[in-house]
């Protein structure tokens, strides 16, 4: 039940922050919208068949990362900062993504930190769109934290996902 109100909080933070948009507000919360990574992290295994896609997030997936990060580190005293993205399509499907994104195989990159949900997600018929999300993170030294979200995304009729990764990185503050 818990992964389910995390679920939640994280989409309620998205409204919040979309009403916030109109204020003016989440560019400053961004620290200006991040920048693109040039390649995948050493640190995340890339999926065979995933090819990049130049560009920035879109404002959704922008405001979804951002929400998500908030819910992700509710429970810690963290600033987390520094946001880095990169964007793919690949002809798998969001299920084969988080087949491929494990909690085991993430936390064999380094991927540590406690209570980490791991990839949720799967089809809405409803809406004719499959996607996921996944949230892993780690503690390193001196303090500092990184968050990985991974959402996928593939609407009906589409041949292709489009999968983004944003790392957050930052400090925790100890207590």
């Amino acid at each position: 039940m818990q992964k389910k109100s995390s679920v939640a909080m994280a989409f309620g933070l998205a409204a919040l922050l979309s009403f916030s948009l109109a204020c003016g507000a989440v560019t400053s919360m961004l620290g200006g919208g991040g920048k693109s990574a040039t390649d995948l992290w050493a640190d995340v295994p890339q999926m065979e068949g995933m090819k990049k896609v130049a560009g920035d997030l879109p404002l959704p997936i922008k405001l979804a990362v951002q929400a998500m990060a908030k819910a992700s580190t509710a429970s810690q005293d963290a600033q987390l900062d520094d946001l880095e993205f990169i964007a793919f399509s690949t002809a798998k499907s969001p299920d084969d993504l988080k087949a491929f994104y494990t909690l085991e195989s993430m936390q064999a990159q380094g991927w540590n930190l406690k209570d980490q949900s791991g990839c949720n997600g799967g089809a809405d018929a409803s809406s004719g769109v499959a996607g996921n999300f996944c949230f892993f993170g780690k503690e390193e030294t001196g303090g500092k934290a990184t968050v990985l979200i991974i959402m996928s995304v593939k609407e009906d009729g589409k041949s292709e996902s489009n999968v983004y990764f944003a790392r957050l990185s930052g400090t925790v503050k100890k207590k």
